[in-house]
Protein backbone atom coordinates (compact mmCIF):
# COMPACT_ATOMS: atom_id res chain seq x y z
CA UNK A 1 0.00 0.00 0.00
CA UNK A 2 2.78 2.40 0.90
CA UNK A 3 4.59 1.60 -2.34
CA UNK A 4 1.43 2.24 -4.36
CA UNK A 5 0.79 5.60 -2.71
CA UNK A 6 4.43 6.68 -3.04
CA UNK A 7 4.43 5.61 -6.71
CA UNK A 8 1.29 7.64 -7.34
CA UNK A 9 2.64 10.80 -5.74
CA UNK A 10 6.23 10.30 -6.89
CA UNK A 11 5.39 9.59 -10.51
CA UNK A 12 3.18 12.65 -10.73
CA UNK A 13 5.95 14.78 -9.24
CA UNK A 14 8.61 13.33 -11.55
CA UNK A 15 6.67 13.26 -14.79
CA UNK A 16 5.07 16.65 -14.39
CA UNK A 17 8.04 18.55 -12.92
CA UNK A 18 11.32 17.03 -14.08
CA UNK A 19 10.71 15.40 -17.42
CA UNK A 20 10.78 17.53 -20.55
CA UNK A 21 7.44 19.22 -19.98
CA UNK A 22 9.09 22.62 -20.37
CA UNK A 23 10.57 21.82 -23.76
CA UNK A 24 8.82 22.72 -26.99
CA UNK A 25 9.19 19.18 -28.34
CA UNK A 26 7.21 17.73 -25.43
CA UNK A 27 4.42 20.28 -25.80
CA UNK A 28 4.28 19.69 -29.56
CA UNK A 29 4.20 15.91 -29.12
CA UNK A 30 1.42 16.12 -26.51
CA UNK A 31 -0.61 18.50 -28.67
CA UNK A 32 -0.17 16.33 -31.79
CA UNK A 33 -1.42 13.27 -29.92
CA UNK A 34 -4.51 15.15 -28.80
CA UNK A 35 -3.82 14.80 -25.10
CA UNK A 36 -2.60 16.95 -22.22
CA UNK A 37 -0.43 16.79 -19.12
CA UNK A 38 -3.31 15.51 -17.00
CA UNK A 39 -3.65 12.45 -19.25
CA UNK A 40 0.06 11.77 -18.79
CA UNK A 41 -0.48 11.91 -15.02
CA UNK A 42 -3.45 9.55 -15.28
CA UNK A 43 -1.45 7.03 -17.32
CA UNK A 44 1.77 7.09 -15.26
CA UNK A 45 0.14 7.73 -11.89
CA UNK A 46 -3.14 5.89 -11.54
CA UNK A 47 -2.85 2.88 -13.82
CA UNK A 48 0.34 1.53 -12.13
CA UNK A 49 -1.13 2.33 -8.71
CA UNK A 50 -4.25 0.31 -9.43
CA UNK A 51 -2.15 -2.57 -10.79
CA UNK A 52 0.09 -2.53 -7.71
CA UNK A 53 -2.96 -2.64 -5.42
CA UNK A 54 -4.59 -5.49 -7.39
CA UNK A 55 -1.36 -7.53 -7.32
CA UNK A 56 -1.08 -6.80 -3.60
CA UNK A 57 -4.61 -8.09 -3.00
CA UNK A 58 -3.86 -11.31 -4.90
CA UNK A 59 -0.54 -11.71 -3.09
CA UNK A 60 -1.89 -11.12 0.41
CA UNK A 61 -4.83 -13.45 -0.13
CA UNK A 62 -2.53 -16.27 -1.24
CA UNK A 63 -4.24 -16.49 -4.59
CA UNK A 64 -1.08 -15.42 -6.43
CA UNK A 65 0.74 -18.52 -5.13
CA UNK A 66 -2.18 -20.75 -6.03
CA UNK A 67 -2.24 -19.33 -9.55
CA UNK A 68 1.48 -20.13 -9.82
CA UNK A 69 0.79 -23.71 -8.77
CA UNK A 70 -2.03 -23.98 -11.30
CA UNK A 71 0.29 -22.73 -14.04
CA UNK A 72 2.93 -25.33 -13.10
CA UNK A 73 0.36 -28.11 -13.41
CA UNK A 74 -0.64 -27.12 -16.93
Amino acid sequence: MMFAVSWNLGSAFLFLNFLPLNFGYWNTMIANQGTNNFDVYMFWGWIPTILILVIGIFWSSGLLGKMGEWMENL
